[in-house]
């Protein structure tokens, strides 16, 4: 009689279905993970360091100086009214930003944010970026993605302008 000899291995029907279930393991890790919300999560996180770090420097900024949040004068010139802090939020100039009324400048309409370079340096080491911050426009390219305002004397408040998953980031001192 002769004898059937059977190789070993799987079958294709047997390599299918592993497969199969290996691809449905992956895919609920993957949405158990959920990637875009844990990076949209860090950079919230970031947008909280910075929002806190731009708060304390106008804080120190403010008790080294008499209580006041913005200079007096800017290379000589008394600080123009649309680059100082006002009750209503604006965009935190980046320290690069010059200080007059042309295009591209702090007080330019266009642009119309709040004077930082007196910050840099002494009180904070550079002016943070929102972690998603674009920079499109000339506003973009002269401001940071950071509101300030300040609706009471000696209360000045810092907010994200571009937070995530219906976050609210701001602080107030």
């Amino acid at each position: 009689m002769p004898s059937k000899q059977f190789s070993s291995g799987f079958s294709l029907v047997e390599l299918l279905m592993a497969m199969a279930i290996v691809g449905i393991l992956a895919g609920v890790v993957v949405v158990a993970i959920n990637p875009t919300k844990q990076m949209a999560d860090a950079r919230n996180t970031q947008r909280k360091f910075d929002v806190n770090s731009i708060l304390n420097a106008f804080g120190q900024y403010s008790v080294d100086s008499g209580g006041f949040f913005q200079p007096r004068k800017v290379d000589g010139v008394t600080l123009l009214s649309k680059c100082a802090v006002e009750s209503t939020p604006k965009k935190l100039c980046k320290p690069t930003t010059p200080h007059g009324t042309a295009a591209g400048m702090c007080g330019d309409p266009d642009v119309q944010c709040v004077f930082s370079r007196h910050l840099t340096g002494a009180y904070i080491a550079g002016v943070p970026h929102d972690p998603w911050d674009a920079e499109d426009s000339v506003s973009d390219q002269a401001t940071v993605d950071y509101l300030v305002s300040s609706n009471a004397p000696g209360r000045f408040r810092v907010d994200a302008n571009n937070e995530e998953n219906e976050a609210a980031i701001g602080a107030i001192r």
